[in-house]
């Protein structure tokens, strides 16, 4: 398979051989992002340590809430409608193209339900955050079929509770039958959670080995 990258705003001749651009990694403020991994940078320096102890310390004897990273999260500030006329209008407007957009936020698919109520063909999309030994992947789910969108979440929940590698693999399978999903593995090479890098590195090759049969692209 033949493999080109170009950088339109240096070479914008490139864009005469496409009719359409496709948005497929956009997130809006239904989507909770994790602050886990800023826990564990903290967590990696004494004196960040150090501050994050000294301030549950007064916290708890305040009564009042402690500084709980690991289960934090912040979201991102645009709307679900606004993060799609920002997506659509810059691929029409910068690249003169025909806009495909999927949005795809963190284990969630109300952005794009909200959508289908004015746009029937908005593509109910997430990114799935699966959970393989100690790493977690983050893996693009697009264009589940409406009709068993909730079901498809309901499983993937019960998967990343579940923690099981078996389960990892059996549910994307199942994903990669279904004939109009698209299976994105987002950002592979990023060590989000910063487990130790030859760690981190065997649990990528052992992921792929077992499941690149069912991912469409990277």
């Amino acid at each position: 398979m033949r493999t080109q990258l170009t950088w339109y705003e240096e070479d914008r001749s490139s864009l005469r051989e496409y009719t359409t651009g496709v948005s497929i990694h956009g997130h809006t403020s239904r989507s909770r992002e994790s602050l886990g991994f800023v826990k564990q940078l903290f967590e990696s320096n004494a004196l960040l340590r150090a501050f994050i102890q000294f301030q549950n310390r007064i916290a708890e004897k305040r009564a009042s809430m402690k500084i709980d990273l690991a289960n934090a999260y912040w979201t991102p500030p645009l709307c679900p409608r606004t993060a799609y006329e920002l997506e659509k209008g810059q691929i029409e407007q910068k690249l003169g193209l025909r806009a495909l957009v999927s949005l795809s936020d963190h284990d969630s698919i109300e952005a794009p339900q909200l959508l289908r109520v004015s746009m029937s063909d908005m593509p109910i999309s997430l990114e799935w955050t699966g959970p393989f030994r100690t790493a977690k992947f983050h893996l693009g789910i697009h264009n589940l079929p409406a009709e068993r969108a909730q079901q498809w979440m309901n499983d993937l929940a019960a998967v990343t509770r579940s923690k099981s590698e078996e389960q990892v693999t059996e549910i994307l399978g199942a994903l990669h039958a279904e004939p109009d999903v698209l299976l994105v593995f987002n950002h592979p090479l990023w060590n989000l959670h910063r487990i130790p890098a030859a760690e981190f590195n065997q649990c990528l090759e052992d992921f792929l080995a077992a499941n690149n049969q069912f991912l469409h692209a990277f």
